[in-house]
């Protein structure tokens, strides 16, 4: 209980001093038909909504937050993000890996962002041929 009201605290002060207000969240919808991995924790196939709790990065920005949040599934994580240059800023996607026989979120694309959000995983895996794309819904 003391860890989740600490969680909510310092979400709270992160996002009163970045100033950010829901006018510069994206909410974008996804049906995920796999089951998938961010980290270590799991995910059951479904649709899920992805929202950056920080705004549209910057160019200089070197993290950032987004939240899954299961619409078929009672599901709320908040994950820290690493930001990396977006390869094709005009279309908003999904990119997963599939390693061991286990499907990997490795990064959430925003059409417009110049960012990309890079989501946990193993040291040394970088996007690249053979990951599965979704497109994500508005």
């Amino acid at each position: 209980m003391k860890r989740s009201m600490l969680h909510a605290m310092v979400l709270s002060m992160l996002l009163a001093a970045s100033g950010v207000g829901v006018a510069q969240t994206a909410r974008l919808r996804s049906a995920v038909p796999h089951e998938f991995r961010v980290g270590a924790e799991e995910f059951p196939a479904g649709t899920y909504e992805f929202q950056r709790l920080l705004g549209k990065p910057s160019s200089s920005d070197a993290s950032g937050m987004i939240v899954i949040r299961g619409i078929d599934h009672p599901i709320y994580r908040v994950v820290l993000t690493n930001l990396s240059s977006a390869e094709d800023p005009s279309e908003s996607k999904l990119i997963f890996r599939s390693v061991g026989g286990q499907s990997h979120l490795l990064k959430l694309s925003v059409a417009g962002d110049s960012r990309s959000q890079l989501l946990p995983f193993s040291d040394g895996i970088v996007v690249g041929e053979g990951d599965e794309t979704l497109a994500l819904l508005k």
